[in-house]
């Protein structure tokens, strides 16, 4: 069983990953991913290409990953040659919202500087990094008001918006799949969709008794 592992913007990337992994005997699958349009304008992005690996290579494909960074050199001129301390660390508390070379490269200067992370303090990171995206969203005020607006006009963009707060799911780096908007948000949304098909029962109902 193949899970999603890691995901990308950037093609090359994605390749670069994929190749170490397959140097080290994982096999890796490159999924490109259209992303969804987003109906209920919260303006968050899909990534476009994901590392899919087996479910019992995930704990040695990160081990992989992280080794990695031995024999890697940060590049003259990279920017986070610029950052501070206190940034870089930013950055490997935020494993998922970086690239892995990235975040490799702000280890890597980290050490340098003498800021030296155990194993178990970098999985302490991303353990609270994931939590942070797993954290459900609170659908934003205006457009829900406007979806209940267009549900009770009968139109059918309300019913379309309130199925998406009601079941919208999102995919974490780890390939977990949970809800993307909180409980009161996705109850608004259930709401907003049975308005918006009765309305439009009534009004199909209505024209038939007229006719």
């Amino acid at each position: 069983m193949y899970v999603d592992f890691q995901n990308f913007i950037i093609k090359e990337q994605a390749e670069e990953v994929a190749k170490i992994l397959n140097d080290n005997d994982i096999n890796v699958i490159v999924k490109e991913v259209k992303p969804n349009v987003d109906i209920t304008f919260s303006n968050t992005h899909s990534l476009n290409y994901w590392i899919r690996i087996p479910k019992g290579q995930v704990k040695l494909a990160e081990s992989i990953l992280n080794k990695g960074t031995n024999s890697i050199k940060v590049p003259e001129g990279h920017y986070f040659l610029e950052f501070t301390d206190d940034e870089l660390t930013e950055v490997v508390k935020n494993y998922y919202d970086w690239n892995k070379t990235d975040y490799q490269y702000a280890r890597i200067l980290l050490d340098e500087r003498g800021i030296k992370y155990s194993e178990e303090k970098i999985a302490e990171f991303k353990n609270a990094s994931l939590e942070e995206l797993r954290a459900p969203e609170n659908g934003k005020s205006s457009w829900i008001i406007a979806g209940f607006i267009t549900a009770f006009m009968g139109g059918l963009l309300g019913v379309i918006m309130g199925w998406n707060y009601w079941t919208e799911i999102k995919t974490l780096p780890n390939g977990e799949k949970v809800h993307r908007f909180n409980a009161p948000t996705r109850q608004k949304g259930k709401l907003m969709m049975i308005i918006g098909l009765v309305v439009i029962v009534l009004a199909i109902t209505g024209r038939i008794l007229t006719l």
